[in-house]
């Protein structure tokens, strides 16, 4: 049961960091999460080993059960993560003048969470609730002009 909740957390924990992650710092964050990880490794072989020294067996496991008791009371009253996913869609020629209103109307599309434009790149980088989204005025927004 153990392996199969830790192998459950390796992949998805990551995985909901970087959909969560604002547009612009996903990068960031999962240069975070991973130093913490590491961290986190250290620091448990570290006190688990300091408290088998001093303690014997029992006092890891009752280290261990108490560090659990605070994780699950702390996350009892965390709300369930939106369903977000990230899309990334191009920029035309003449939608490159006008970004801050683009960028404008692209966060007043329904669904769209976060927005964030790399004009060198010529791209858009969006954080979107599908659930929500307002596909019809997203490929309004972004389709090319008609000549």
């Amino acid at each position: 049961m153990f392996f199969t909740g830790f192998n459950l957390l390796e992949a998805t924990l990551p995985s909901m960091l970087s959909k969560l992650a604002p547009a612009g710092a996903k990068g960031t964050a999962m240069g975070v999460y991973s130093t913490s990880q590491f961290l986190g490794a250290f620091l448990g072989g570290t006190l688990g080993g300091l408290l088998a020294h001093y303690g014997g067996l029992n006092a890891v496991f009752i280290g261990c059960a108490g560090l659990a008791l605070c994780w699950w009371v702390a996350m009892w009253r965390m709300p369930s993560p939106p369903p977000l996913s990230s899309e990334v869609v191009a920029l035309h020629e003449t939608q490159a003048d006008a970004l801050d209103l683009l960028m404008e109307h692209l966060a007043d599309v329904v669904g769209v969470e976060d927005v964030m434009v790399v004009p060198e790149e010529r791209l858009v980088y969006l954080k979107v609730n599908r659930q929500q989204l307002d596909q019809a005025a997203l490929n309004k927004l972004m389709a090319p002009p008609k000549s």
